[in-house]
């Protein structure tokens, strides 16, 4: 059973990663475009949480059939500790902020959701 939650999750966090670097791709185009400002790069990326962790909850529900919103809200939790994990990988530092604790409940909500529509 273990083997199957680690094998699921994998596909799950790949999904999400692929999908954060198509919407961010398409969302730096629209920034560049229209010039935006600091709040619209803020919306954008509180926006890709939101929906890359759905799709994450909704996928995790769909691979597990029992307890849907909890198997969600882990996705939205492994999701944004990934984000932690690779932001402080690549500016070699970590510094705790407020907005993070926001930020990891826009995300475990979200995928908590995500299970809870992924019922057939």
């Amino acid at each position: 059973m273990a083997e199957k939650i680690v094998k699921n999750y994998m596909i799950i966090l790949v999904i999400q990663i692929l999908l954060t670097v198509v919407i961010l791709f398409a969302a730096s185009a629209i920034i560049w475009k229209c010039a935006g400002d600091e709040s619209m790069v803020s919306a954008i990326v509180t926006g890709t949480y939101i929906i890359v962790s759905l799709v994450g909850g909704f996928t995790a529900g769909k691979m597990f059939e029992k307890n849907r919103y909890l198997w969600g809200i882990l996705a939205g939790i492994l999701y944004f500790a990934i984000l932690i994990a690779a932001g402080a990988a690549i500016f070699k530092t970590f510094k705790f902020e407020s907005s993070m604790i926001i930020n990891g409940i826009i995300c475990m909500t979200s995928g908590m959701v995500g299970g809870m529509i992924s019922h057939k």
